[in-house]
Protein backbone atom coordinates (compact mmCIF):
# COMPACT_ATOMS: atom_id res chain seq x y z
CA UNK A 1 0.00 0.00 0.00
CA UNK A 2 2.54 2.50 0.89
CA UNK A 3 4.28 1.98 -2.66
CA UNK A 4 0.86 3.47 -4.42
CA UNK A 5 1.47 6.27 -2.16
CA UNK A 6 5.37 6.95 -3.16
CA UNK A 7 4.36 6.69 -6.42
CA UNK A 8 1.74 9.26 -6.12
CA UNK A 9 3.88 11.77 -3.94
CA UNK A 10 6.62 11.19 -6.98
CA UNK A 11 4.17 11.88 -9.19
CA UNK A 12 3.28 15.40 -8.06
CA UNK A 13 6.94 16.21 -6.78
CA UNK A 14 7.44 15.92 -10.90
CA UNK A 15 4.77 18.16 -12.03
CA UNK A 16 5.59 20.60 -9.48
CA UNK A 17 9.26 20.37 -10.44
CA UNK A 18 8.05 21.22 -14.06
CA UNK A 19 5.27 24.03 -13.22
CA UNK A 20 8.60 25.33 -11.24
CA UNK A 21 10.26 25.41 -14.57
CA UNK A 22 8.20 26.58 -16.63
CA UNK A 23 7.15 29.58 -14.14
CA UNK A 24 11.20 30.66 -14.03
CA UNK A 25 10.98 30.53 -17.59
CA UNK A 26 8.05 32.58 -18.14
CA UNK A 27 9.54 35.63 -15.38
CA UNK A 28 12.52 34.99 -17.49
CA UNK A 29 11.03 35.97 -20.66
CA UNK A 30 8.76 38.74 -19.51
CA UNK A 31 11.35 40.27 -17.49
CA UNK A 32 10.49 44.07 -17.35
CA UNK A 33 14.27 45.00 -17.24
CA UNK A 34 16.16 42.67 -18.80
CA UNK A 35 14.03 39.77 -20.89
CA UNK A 36 14.91 36.98 -22.53
CA UNK A 37 15.78 37.33 -26.58
CA UNK A 38 15.84 34.93 -29.16
CA UNK A 39 19.86 34.70 -28.79
CA UNK A 40 19.29 33.90 -25.44
CA UNK A 41 17.30 31.11 -25.77
CA UNK A 42 18.97 29.55 -28.63
CA UNK A 43 22.51 29.87 -26.51
CA UNK A 44 21.00 28.62 -23.48
CA UNK A 45 19.36 25.20 -25.68
CA UNK A 46 22.74 24.70 -26.89
CA UNK A 47 24.35 24.75 -23.68
CA UNK A 48 21.68 22.97 -21.80
CA UNK A 49 19.44 21.10 -24.18
CA UNK A 50 17.75 18.18 -21.75
CA UNK A 51 16.38 21.53 -19.94
CA UNK A 52 15.84 24.34 -22.48
CA UNK A 53 14.74 22.28 -25.63
CA UNK A 54 11.41 22.23 -24.71
CA UNK A 55 10.86 25.65 -25.09
CA UNK A 56 12.84 25.88 -28.06
CA UNK A 57 9.07 26.56 -29.58
CA UNK A 58 8.99 30.19 -27.78
CA UNK A 59 12.17 30.76 -30.42
CA UNK A 60 11.21 33.85 -32.65
CA UNK A 61 8.45 34.93 -30.43
CA UNK A 62 10.99 36.46 -28.20
CA UNK A 63 13.01 40.02 -28.64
Amino acid sequence: MSTNKDQLFLYYQAGDSIAKRDRAFMEMINDPKNPMTNADLKALILHRPAIYSRYKGFIGKLI
